[in-house]
């Protein structure tokens, strides 16, 4: 066996949950984008962190009101992820071309999207500069999931969520199959 150089060191990082990252201007105009580069950072004190890159409409609107919602989309919504993140908010009200219901979160401006599989509503705690993005660090205020995709209470059932995974490019997929180890307990 042999091993390749890989140019874009991420794509053996991939797939990846594909959320919808939501935020909104003083005045109260919506903007959407999809990102991939999302991470949990501290459970201790709920913490999650996401790059975005610093010429974004979504990244201007993070300086002018810190907070946002993080949507998490099942397969169901690939057309409106694509578009959301293949489309300018700066030129278009994504609003108004995305086939999205969007619903007033409780703790954070931002509204949440109804259509996705949870949400969560953040605050920025602090903004790390690292080459051409920005690394979103945010204070988790809410997490919310629908009940309907939950096992043994605080579980996520991936089969019926089909949580959305970013592959590459215009490639997406979702969970088929959980496997679990030969040994140990689940």
């Amino acid at each position: 066996m042999s091993f390749v150089d890989l140019s874009n060191f991420y794509h053996i990082l991939h797939p990846r949950p594909v959320v919808l990252v939501v935020t909104c201007s003083r005045e109260g105009r919506v903007n959407v984008m999809s990102a991939s580069w999302i991470t949990p950072i501290a459970e201790d004190e709920p913490t999650l962190g996401v790059a975005i890159s610093r010429d974004t409409y979504t990244r201007k609107l993070l300086d002018e009101i810190p907070e946002l919602t993080i949507n998490v989309p099942s397969i169901d919504l690939v057309d409106e992820v694509w578009k959301a993140g293949t489309t300018s908010g700066r030129e278009v009200d994504k609003t108004k071309i995305l086939k999205l219901r969007f619903a007033s979160s409780e703790k954070v401006r931002p509204p949440h999207i109804e259509d996705c599989v949870g949400y969560v509503e953040a605050k920025v705690r602090q903004i790390v500069p690292v080459a051409e993005v920005d690394f979103i660090i945010c204070d988790v205020l809410l997490a919310r999931v629908r009940s309907d995709l939950l096992y043994r209470g605080q579980n996520v059932d991936h089969r019926k969520a089909r949580i959305l995974l970013h592959v590459a490019g215009r490639a997406f997929s979702y969970i088929r199959d959980i496997v679990y180890p030969r040994s140990g307990s689940r």
